[in-house]
């Protein structure tokens, strides 16, 4: 039956409105593509992503205030952090976090990838370009 559909053609269910099917087919092919971008950014989507630090950054002795100031947005309401790094340097900024009311999750998942230490996220899209703390000098 479907053999017969040309390119562009959508095969609509019996008693379902074309609306509906257009949003089903929508949100499956979202929950595919959008499950990469999670992967990445330590479970959250990119369009919530205030700041990051990768796990350089976040394990090292140096305290990030462009990630303070991330915290203190009034748009934030969760900060991940890998479970690769220690709880000791974490808490910098889990203390912080959790004085302001935001969520703090320490998250470990084989399906992530790449290299972030840390996310501060907002519960809804936020227009943030650049969401990396760079090095001075790079």
């Amino acid at each position: 039956m479907t053999d017969d559909l040309k390119d562009g053609e959508v095969l609509f269910r019996e008693g379902a409105s074309p609306d509906l099917e257009v949003i089903l087919n929508e949100g499956m092919r979202d929950a595919v593509t959008k499950q990469g971008e999670r992967c990445h950014y330590l479970g959250e989507l990119r369009e919530r992503v205030l700041r990051v630090l990768d796990l350089r950054q976040a394990k090292s002795q140096k305290i990030y205030p462009e990630i303070l100031d991330a915290i203190k947005d009034p748009r934030a309401s969760h900060v991940y952090i890998h479970h690769a790094v220690p709880v000791k340097l974490g808490s910098r900024y889990e203390k912080p976090a959790r004085q302001r009311g935001l969520n703090v999750t320490y998250v470990w998942d084989q399906t992530f990838k790449g290299s972030l230490g840390i996310v501060v996220a907002s519960d809804d899209a936020v227009d943030v370009e650049n969401i990396a703390v760079e090095e001075p000098g790079e």
